[in-house]
């Protein structure tokens, strides 16, 4: 580096990195002797830890790109996130998925030696979920009776326009007979039929469709209300009303591990002279006998829903109803499915109904046909928004092995009708395949759900399974890939 020692054994700092050649001449008696080593001296530059990143903050999900800009001889990095996340890689980039304040850190090491820089509170992720609502003072409420409690159901009709409800249990025809005893965990069915020049609009008191059916399990204090509206453009002898009838092509009974499976399948047609709005519901019931009203009747068990009008003489796509876990005891029941929109006064062809007996297989190719059964729904209120846990059952219910991996995917609607406005929550890939009459089960040990977190409040809308088609394979029946189910309060 330049400079020179008369010293016998002298210490000498070098200042500056490089390789350094060092050489040493003696002299005396004896002569002059020089011995030289070339790059003999290695001064590294000493290792400085530094980092920028962008961005350093935003809402939840934030993801940064972190970049090293350290200086000196190193050759490992360690990052530290401050959310329990590191990387060895020399620019990383790291997804914050939970709202607070977060401290970086990198080291380097090498030849130059360790260094850390720690930048504290460095990263900042906002909530991008509303803030949760002031809490509510809920009066204590008593328990509720235990089912198998009698109790009094009461039904009542209101607003502008005329109509009657009658069903059951007992027999219902009001007005005038607007009361009756019910048994609590009793399955209860009423008919809403506007007068001329009057139009059903909905219930409320009880969680139904505005559909002129409602099905529904009778609780304590039960008061179901059927509100009609006055229609100006209807006269005492108009006929535009639609009449909706089942045609039920096929009743299937099969064995499964879990138990007798029975599938219904039909199509709705409208055989009035007046459009039927839109929803459309359609209700499996089993039965001893060909009535509902009987204490042994069970249901709905399963409901389809049909987001389009049926103009006069249209009939809807092919739909199937399945009831699942059934005990042997199924076969020789009836299946009743009730139907039913918001403006259909005809309820005497609202039911159709088959008995149910061992059936062959579906004639024909070979086709796979799927379809998702949601098992539960649970919501849990966290400081970030709801969180939704949905558990389902796939099964198989065609004739052909449908191959996997089978995509299953998670919405949230207002209506349960799935339409563009709908939000995409989560998407599930199922692997293998599944056979004729498989059918994947939840089970602890190998779960199959769908998760979303961050919802703003989700209770009073409806959750909606959808099963993608198989490997672009076509199913014997896509009119029944859809499951719906309501969130209520937090479990």
């Amino acid at each position: 580096d330049g400079n020179l020692s008369a010293v016998q054994s002298p210490v000498h700092n070098y200042t500056a990195p490089g390789t350094y050649t060092v050489s040493l001449t003696v002299s005396g008696p004896g002569g002059v002797v020089a011995e030289t080593k070339n790059s003999f001296i290695t001064i590294h530059t000493g290792s400085i830890a530094a980092f920028t990143a962008t961005p350093t903050s935003g809402t939840d999900t934030l993801t940064t790109t972190f970049t090293d800009a350290s200086t000196g001889d190193f050759t490992t990095h360690s990052w530290s996130f401050g959310d329990g996340a590191s990387s060895p890689l020399p620019n990383p980039v790291h997804t914050y998925t939970a709202p607070g304040t977060y401290a970086v850190s990198l080291t380097v090491d090498g030849l130059g030696g360790m260094n850390t820089e720690t930048k504290t509170g460095f990263i900042t992720v906002n909530s991008s979920a509303p803030p949760p609502a002031p809490p509510v003072n809920t009066p204590t409420l008593p328990p509720p009776p235990p089912p198998g409690t009698t109790v009094s159901l009461t039904v009542a009709t209101a607003g502008t326009g005329n109509g009657s409800v009658t069903g059951s249990p007992g027999n219902i025809n009001c007005p005038p007979s607007c009361s009756e005893t019910a048994v609590v965990g009793e399955a209860a069915i009423l008919t809403a039929t506007p007068d001329s020049g009057s139009t059903f609009t909905g219930w409320s008191g009880v969680n139904c469709l505005p559909n002129a059916t409602c099905a529904f399990t009778i609780q304590t204090g039960t008061v179901a209300t059927a509100t009609f509206a006055e229609n100006k453009n209807l006269t005492p002898d108009a006929e535009d009303q639609p009449d909706l009838t089942g045609n039920i092509s096929e009743i299937r009974h099969s064995v499964h591990t879990a138990g007798h499976r029975v599938v219904v399948e039909l199509t709705v047609q409208n055989d009035g002279s007046g459009t039927a709005i839109a929803p459309i519901s359609a209700s499996l019931f089993l039965s001893d006998d060909s009535t509902l009203g009987g204490t042994d009747d069970q249901g709905p068990l399963h409901t389809v829903i049909i987001g389009d009008d049926l103009e006069p003489g249209e009939t809807s796509r092919p739909m199937k109803l399945r009831a699942t876990n059934q005990p042997a005891s199924v076969v020789g029941k009836t299946a009743i499915v009730v139907i039913s929109a918001a403006n259909d006064s005809q309820e005497d062809s609202n039911a159709v109904s088959g008995l149910i007996e061992e059936t062959p297989d579906l004639p024909g190719e070979p086709q796979p046909d799927l379809a998702g059964t949601i098992t539960s729904v649970k919501r849990v209120v966290k400081d970030v928004g709801d969180k939704l846990v949905v558990k389902f059952d796939l099964h198989n219910d065609g004739t052909d092995t449908a191959t996997g991996p089978i995509s299953v995917g998670l919405f949230l609607s207002a209506d349960q009708v799935l339409d563009a406005t709908d939000i995409r929550l989560d998407t599930e890939s199922v692997p293998g395949d599944l056979g004729p009459g498989e059918q994947l089960v939840f089970d602890p040990d190998n779960p199959i759900k769908l998760v979303a977190k961050g919802l703003p409040p989700t209770v009073g809308q409806f959750v909606i399974l959808v099963v993608d088609d198989v490997n672009g394979v076509a199913e014997s029946n896509e009119g029944n890939n859809n499951d719906t189910r309501e969130v209520v309060g937090e479990e």
